[in-house]
């Protein structure tokens, strides 16, 4: 008795233990740069954080239109977000006496911690095994994905919230499961269908309990024959979701009647079928009426997706590897909407996959030879790994599943350990010895404790480079995505600067109050919140046509982008267009000559043949903007051979440019250079001497003689770029110069010149024409 309590007492210290790290490690960020939020989503948070702080925590009907966003409609938040993460955060300032900031920046490591004792709870209740528990643990509090994917402090995100709670309904209705009274079993199952409803405050992820539900109807019936226990306790976890998922505003009735819910639904009703025809008909075979009931599903479904009785978000059809249908742009040209190569989704859980594939065997080889002790739990066993594999499968599809595959490895991984400890030894198997008599085998409970000694020697490594990566972490907003860079010297430097700061607190105090902001989505929480002005677009638009209107007045010629503005129906003389970017500049110390060009990213493709694709912001993402305007191929990720490429040549050596600011064929320069987004860039360049506002480590160009904007010319043999100037045409009178705001973060020595990387937003007017 002392030994067992000795032993309990030791898994609560190390699942303590491993929560404390896993706070530990993700206030890196936050104690080195303190609280200021990082990313662009984090702030439409705080704006509704605030919200509630200020309109009390049940004032919900403020929110069901704001002008502020989505100008000119405005927006319903009620119904296009959830606000689980917000409420909470202004819950716990209220609480605590901390700033709503404050608390929302430290939410993550708070939800870490939760997600942690999840994955331990729902692979303790499913697998039995302390030790596989306490590696799926540390599975997740590790695991560079859940950790520098919007899990540490400072980078709040409603997808790592939903995932931190997803382990919950596993564990309930593991709970449930392992009931001895049936009471208790439903009690349980009702937990599990709560606790995912719960989600839907927090993500859209809620959604996978239809999946959860299904799988296990349609799971439980290859391993034992269907019951009415069984069918009630999965009718209880199903009824329970429904009823706090509705709870939701942002949730409807949809879901039920013609959205992925029907997938459960139609499970159900099969089950009871089952259930049904095996009690009421004699002679029967199990399995065989279940593979019968399985194929008529399976049709039912596809005619049902195919007819359009069953409406399905395009996240799902592109997870299942459905192409969006044409004018479906936008899907394309979003990072987290692209698929991810398989070795690069099975690399993110590497340890865990490949746990869950040995558990795939032994899930149906120890069944199929008697060696796997039966348990009460096998169906969720079962469907943890089949969990892994479809949203392996949907991540490579698409990237935004690549989170929840992480999550559903770990927990599929943890139960694989705990189903090779319970491995029974042959002649054990050979006696054909009853479950209740039946005990694992030394070797197994050997085996398993190596495999999990293995993933936690893993883990100890990939906690340091959480660590390293962490502390390189400082918000976007004050590095604008500009990366750490390497000195000459060798030193790693973090980019710290306030051009985005300068220029959201110029607009917010040198802007008429009325006035509008048109930036590409990703700025427009930034101008939301932090200029407080209206944005027309920001990364939770659902309008389509309001994204490609942006995307064609930003890609259009100078002299007909207007007319794309007009369609917003955005105020004259009071709108204001933002673009940034990060550059490369060259300041001649005996002249005091500037030579600055987009921040040039040169690959080598081939001998003598380089290509180099400008910028780390807006230019960047140029190519998708005129993908979504349809100006070049929208289903073509190639930038380098359209009409706004160009290539140029010296010696033996060719260059490739996206976008084409020099070389040749003219026709494509010119096509450039009069582009809104270029134009307004490389003419900003060319006019820091007059509109350019001086910040964080750039006073010294002060004494700067002129700006000249540039491209790469050619690229030598060392790889060493040779500049070409460029000659941007002026935008006025179409958009009017008003401030730009420059800061250094890091310059270097050169011979007779200084090399310096630049972050700088361009703020134009827009004159009202066309």
């Amino acid at each position: 008795m002392r030994m067992k309590n000795f032993k309990g007492a030791l898994e609560y210290v190390l699942l303590a233990l491993v929560a404390a790290l896993t706070a530990a490690l993700r206030l890196v960020p936050y104690l080195r740069y303190g609280p200021t939020l990082s990313e662009v989503d984090p702030y439409e948070y705080l704006w509704l954080a605030n919200y509630f702080y200020s309109h009390g925590l049940g004032g919900l009907h403020g929110l069901a239109h704001s002008a502020l966003w989505w100008y000119p409609w405005g927006r319903d938040f009620l119904s296009s977000e959830y606000l689980g993460l917000p409420w909470l955060s202004a819950l716990a300032s209220r609480l605590t006496g901390a700033s709503v900031e404050v608390a929302l920046s430290l939410s993550p490591a708070a939800f870490a911690v939760l997600g942690v004792v999840g994955v331990y709870l729902a692979v303790k209740e499913a697998g039995g095994s302390s030790v596989a528990a306490l590696t799926a643990a540390a599975g997740f509090a590790f695991l560079p994905i859940t950790v520098l994917n919007h899990g540490f402090a400072t980078d709040p995100a409603k997808v790592f919230d939903g995932i931190a709670l997803l382990p919950y309904p596993l564990y309930f209705i593991a709970r449930s499961y392992r009931a001895p009274k049936a009471t208790t079993s439903i009690a349980m199952a009702a937990a599990a269908g709560a606790s995912g409803g719960l989600i839907a405050w927090f993500w859209g992820g809620y959604q996978y309990m239809a999946l959860v539900v299904a799988l296990l109807a349609v799971t439980e019936p290859f391993l034992n024959e269907p019951s009415l226990q069984g069918l009630l306790r999965l009718l209880a976890a199903w009824a329970a979701f429904a009823a706090v998922a509705l709870t939701s505003p942002a949730v409807s009735l949809h879901l039920f009647t013609r959205g992925v819910g029907l997938a459960a639904e139609a499970s159900l009703l099969a089950y009871a079928f089952e259930y049904l025809a095996l009690t009421r008909l004699t002679g029967l075979s199990r399995l065989r009426v279940h593979a019968w009931t399985l194929a008529v599903l399976a049709g039912l479904a596809a005619v049902a997706v195919a007819s359009g009785m069953v409406s399905l978000p395009s996240r799902v059809l592109m997870g299942l590897g459905v192409t969006p249908p044409p004018g479906a742009v936008v899907p394309l040209t979003v990072q987290e909407y692209m698929g991810v190569p398989p070795q690069q989704v099975i690399s993110s859980y590497a340890p865990f996959f490949v746990l869950s594939l040995i558990g795939v065997v032994i899930m149906i080889a120890g069944r199929a030879t008697g060696r796997l002790t039966p348990s009460p739990t096998d169906a969720i066993a079962a469907v943890s790994l089949e969990l892994m594999i479809v949203f392996t499968y949907a991540s490579v599809n698409q990237a935004y599943y690549l989170p929840s595959a992480a999550l559903y490895a770990i927990i599929a991984g943890g139960v694989s350990i705990a189903l090779v400890g319970s491995l029974r030894p042959a002649y054990a198997a050979a006696r054909r010895r009853r479950p209740q008599q039946a005990t694992a085998g030394r070797g197994a409970a050997i085996g398993a404790a190596l495999l999990a000694a293995m993933v936690l020697a893993s883990m100890a490594y990939y906690a340091y480079v959480d660590y390293s990566a962490l502390q390189l972490e400082a918000p976007s907003i004050e590095t604008g995505w500009l990366g750490a860079l390497r000195s000459p010297d060798g030193k790693v430097i973090v980019p710290v600067n306030n051009a985005w700061p300068l220029a959201l607190s110029y607009v917010r105090n040198e802007t008429p109050p009325g006035s509008v902001v048109v930036t590409w989505w990703d700025y427009g929480y930034w101008v939301g919140v932090l200029a407080n002005r209206a944005s027309v677009v920001d990364g939770s638009t659902i309008n389509g046509t309001q994204i490609e209107l942006v995307a064609d007045a930003l890609t259009a010629p100078v002299e007909q982008s207007g007319a794309y503005l007009r369609m917003l129906r955005l105020p004259t003389n009071e709108t204001y267009v933002m673009v940034y970017d990060v550059f490369l500049g060259i300041y001649d110390n005996s002249t005091g000559s500037v030579t600055i060009m987009p921040f040039p990213n040169v690959v080598s493709v081939g001998p003598g043949v380089y290509a180099v694709t400008y910028g780390l912001g807006d230019m960047a993402k140029s190519y998708q903007m005129l993908r979504i305007a349809g100006r070049v191929n929208p289903y073509s990720g190639q930038a380098l051979f359209t009409g706004y490429s160009s290539v140029s040549y010296q010696s033996n050596v060719e260059v490739l440019q996206f976008p084409g600011l020099a070389g040749s064929p003219a026709k494509n320069v010119s096509n450039t250079l009069n582009t809104t987004i270029y134009d307004l860039i490389m003419y900003g360049l060319s006019q820091l001497g007059r509109y350019g506002v001086l910040g964080q480590g750039a006073s010294w160009l002060r004494s700067a003689s002129s700006f000249t904007p540039a491209a790469v010319a050619y690229v030598d043999p060392t790889g060493s770029m040779a500049p070409a100037p460029v000659s941007a045409p002026s935008p006025e009178p179409y958009y009017v110069p008003v401030a730009f705001f420059v800061s250094v973060p890091y310059s270097w020595q050169g011979p007779g010149v200084t090399y310096f990387y630049a972050v700088i937003v361009f703020l134009y007017r827009w004159g009202g024409l066309p």
